[in-house]
């Protein structure tokens, strides 16, 4: 442990400096990226993006069109059938997703690339498209990109673990 009260303050000084490091932040991000990704290919969503504890909850049902088209198309998604929403059609949207930082905060989003299909579109529009839903095409919101209380704890014990870790390795070992 620090001998002085000055080591102590100068340990956590570098603590803080390490913790919000963007390399713990990507590592973060990558977390999340994870959690979102594993959860939409299940075809879970979450219930809100307002409430202070949204629920994990099944995307919403395809439109018969689209599950027509989607058979008529094929599904090329590895995890993707024709009725089963889960973004999976090309599964190309999810693997855009991807992992931002700046010091000591990260998130996700997707990718501003212009998709493969033809349609001029970026990934990033499609994505916004999907999270407001299009009445025009009876698309419902598709909420995927917040996170539940469940998932929060998920991160918060990793930073906690990083934390620990760091304050071990450059605090508790000072001679």
């Amino acid at each position: 442990m620090a001998k002085t009260f000055e080591e102590m303050i100068d340990c956590l000084k570098k603590l803080e400096d390490r913790v919000l490091d963007r390399r713990v932040m990507l590592h973060m991000g990558k977390l999340l990226r994870e959690i979102v990704y594993k959860r939409t290919k299940v075809g879970k969503g979450v219930d809100s993006t307002d409430s202070s504890n949204p629920n994990i909850v099944t995307l919403a049902a395809l439109s018969p069109n689209y599950i027509k088209f989607r058979q008529r198309a094929g599904v090329r998604g590895k995890f993707g059938s024709p009725a089963f929403s889960n973004l999976t059609f090309t599964g190309e949207l999810l693997d855009t997703l991807t992992v931002l930082t700046a010091r000591g905060a990260f998130g996700i989003s997707f990718s501003d690339s212009v998709r493969k299909d033809g349609s001029g579109q970026t990934n990033a529009e499609v994505g916004r498209r999907l999270a407001e839903g299009d009445s025009s095409e009876n698309l419902p919101p598709r909420k995927i990109m917040n996170i539940t209380q469940a998932e929060k704890r998920i991160l918060e014990k990793e930073i906690v673990t990083i934390l620990e870790k760091e304050f071990n390795r450059l605090c508790v070992n000072l001679k």
